[in-house]
Order: C-alpha cells, then sequence, then structure tokens
C-alpha cells in the first residue's frame, strides 16, 4: 500500500467528531440556553402577577357594580375603611350577591360624601342656588381589594383602588 491510499483510508475511517468535540458542542449550547430558559421563568411570573391583579380588579368591579345600582340617598356613608366581610352583618349589604375570594385577597370599602365648588353668579336667585347645589352633591364609592403576589423571596402585598362617583338623585327638571 501506498502513502496515499493509507491516507485516504484513515480519512475515510476518521469521518465523525471526537468525544471532546462534542463536549465543547454540548457546553456552549447550554450557556446559549440559559438566558432562554430564564426568560420562560420570568414571564411566567409576570403572568401569574397579572393573573392576581386582574382578580383583584374583579373583585372591586363586583362591590362597584352592586352599589352603583343604588340612589343617592339609599347608599350608606362609610367614612372610614372597613373591611367588607364584616360589613355583611349589615342588612343593606348582606343582599348584595359578590363572589367568594380566593386566599390572600381582601375587601374593603369606604363610601362618604363630597360636593364640587363651583362659584354662582352674582344675582342668582335662591331656586338656582339650590339646584346648583343639588348637582355638585354626590357620593364616593372606593372600593379596595388587598392581595398577595408570592415571589422568590417572600411575598409582596399591593393594593387595588376602584373609584366610583354617584350623584343627587334630587333633582327636579333644571332649567
Amino acid at each position: 500500500m501506498n502513502k496515499k491510499s493509507a491516507s485516504a483510508l484513515r480519512a475515510k475511517f476518521n469521518i465523525g467528531f471526537s468525544f471532546i468535540e462534542v463536549m465543547i458542542a454540548v457546553i456552549v449550547l447550554a450557556l446559549g440556553l440559559i438566558p432562554v430558559f430564564s426568560l420562560f421563568t420570568s414571564t411566567s411570573r409576570g403572568a401569574s402577577s397579572t393573573i392576581e391583579e386582574l382578580g383583584a380588579t374583579n373583585y372591586a368591579n363586583e362591590i362597584i357594580d352592586n352599589l352603583s345600582a343604588y340612589k343617592y340617598g339609599e347608599l350608606p356613608e362609610i367614612h372610614q375603611k372597613t373591611d367588607f366581610d364584616s360589613l355583611k352583618q349589615d342588612p343593606f349589604f348582606s343582599r348584595m350577591r359578590v363572589s367568594p375570594l380566593k386566599p390572600g385577597f381582601k375587601r374593603f370599602l369606604k363610601i362618604y360624601p363630597r360636593s364640587a365648588n363651583f362659584k354662582i353668579p352674582a344675582g342668582a336667585g335662591e331656586e338656582f342656588k339650590k339646584q346648583i347645589e343639588k348637582i355638585c352633591m354626590f357620593k364616593v364609592i372606593e372600593a379596595t381589594v388587598e392581595y398577595s403576589v408570592k415571589l422568590e423571596k417572600g411575598n409582596l402585598n399591593k393594593e387595588y383602588k376602584m373609584i366610583a362617583l354617584t350623584g343627587s338623585d334630587e333633582l327636579d327638571n333644571f332649567e
């Protein structure tokens, strides 16, 4: 056998990769995939946080929707932020239908009157002043949901607040 045929024969059998080449390729591939996998975990954490926020929004919206059905004069006044579950003893709130809370969520409610300040034109009559005062009165319905988001290093407490206004229903035809 001559030298050319021996080297051709050796080249024919050395077509594959050596063990070291395969190990280096695996290590490079693994180092390249680490950021991709960390992206998946942070995305899933963000999605679970969004789900918690959506739940808080729905819980607050249920309270607002229930109370929006009542007239201005029918709404009780609650001047302090009060736990909604403790209000269910009151006959007014016991009629409200709301979803049961998931663990870690808590609802609060505050209802208080406010008035807008408008300058009444000089020379306005008493009847006009009374109408303006009625228009300017409203009640603020403040529904708050507190919840906790689980993180790697513990929990993060969050609060979601939804506010609605309801105006006076004592208006006559305003001209």
